[in-house]
């Protein structure tokens, strides 16, 4: 009789794992696509999950014409696949008319693994990221191979773990006593590429700084919903004399950094590159940066990257001087 309790005991256990290994994937799964609707129907078992919807308002003026995500998990490593089908009308910040550059469709697939390191002694999160971007008016791809490092990994055991704890961190706000993780935090850029190609963004960009203009001359032309059957004063020539300012900076980062002369010719190619992309169509750019062991950014600096505030620079020289940077324009295929 005990004997058969004990089994009992035994094959319960093992069934009560499996489902919380059940939902923990599924649940996983719910709370990654929450943001883009809570109508969004999820299924899935221990080892894979699949949520998708059709037709939602993802925000004011982009309708998610179809969204999927799955998840599979294989030993540690966690494979998520995120695609978007977009349709945008009228998307307006603070003015400016944004509908032209946002994506017809997104892809975007990453594997992660929660795994020891051998130098430091500590868990860290190994990423490899690859995202792609279409539209009518530019192609985007992206991949990236990093680590990402932070105490929180060293109290768990697994990759769904580790995501699990690192998303509930980063949705709640910022609050003085959370500082503390977020100091915590660093990105180990091991490679990352961008290949860029651009139908018409120059006349997207042109449009954006001749709105910029207006706005600059009268804050109450933000509400001009019609602001691109108007005539702007602005020049072709004062645009490009604004892109060339890149210049200067680029210049003040030579000086007051210590890159090697291979990144100075390649910064000097990307700000050229970057101009002919806003100022001529049927333009394209590979960039590639691969880092050294010691390289890593705060998730501070990443923000400022983002916001592109007065730290700007900051970081970008850090980059250069941590980095090689390979830049070629107009090439004709994947480098």
């Amino acid at each position: 009789m005990k004997i058969t309790r004990f089994f009992y005991i035994i094959v319960f256990f093992s069934y009560s794992v499996m489902l919380l290994a059940k939902e923990s994937v599924y649940e996983y799964a719910i709370t990654q696509t929450q943001e883009i609707s809570p109508a969004i129907k999820c299924q899935g078992d221990n080892v894979k999950a699949m949520c998708n919807v059709q037709n939602v308002e993802w925000i004011e003026g982009v309708l998610v014409k179809n969204f999927e995500f799955n998840v599979l998990l294989n030993k540690n490593v966690l494979k998520k696949t995120r695609s978007y089908t977009l349709e945008t009308k009228d998307l307006n910040f603070e003015g400016y008319n944004l509908s032209s550059l946002m994506p017809q469709s997104i892809l975007c697939t990453d594997f992660s693994e929660l795994k020891k390191s051998k130098d430091i002694k500590q868990n860290v999160l190994l990423v490899n990221l690859s995202c792609n971007l279409h539209s009518n008016v530019y192609e985007i791809e992206i991949d990236a191979d990093f680590k990402t490092f932070h105490t929180l990994y060293n109290q768990v055991n697994t990759t769904l773990e580790a995501l699990n704890r690192e998303h509930e961190l980063f949705i709640q706000p910022l609050a003085e006593k959370q500082e503390d993780w977020k100091n915590k935090y660093f990105i180990q850029i091991k490679k990352a590429t961008l290949r860029l190609k651009s139908y018409s963004l120059h006349t997207i960009l042109f449009d954006l700084y001749k709105r910029e203009q207006r706005i600059a001359q009268n804050e109450n032309s933000q509400n001009d919903k019609n602001y691109r059957t108007i005539q702007d004063s602005a020049l072709f020539e004062d645009y490009l004399s604004f892109l060339q300012n890149s210049y200067q900076i680029s210049g003040n980062i030579k000086t007051d950094s210590k890159i090697t002369k291979d990144n100075e010719q390649a910064l000097s190619k990307l700000v050229s590159t970057f101009i002919d992309i806003a100022t001529k169509p049927d333009q394209s750019l590979f960039l590639q940066i691969v880092g050294n062991n010691t390289f890593k950014l705060s998730l501070d600096e990443i923000e400022d990257i983002m916001d592109i505030n007065e730290l700007f620079v900051n970081v970008i020289i850090k980059i250069l001087e941590n980095t090689q940077m390979q830049v070629i324009q107009n090439y004709d295929s994947k480098a």
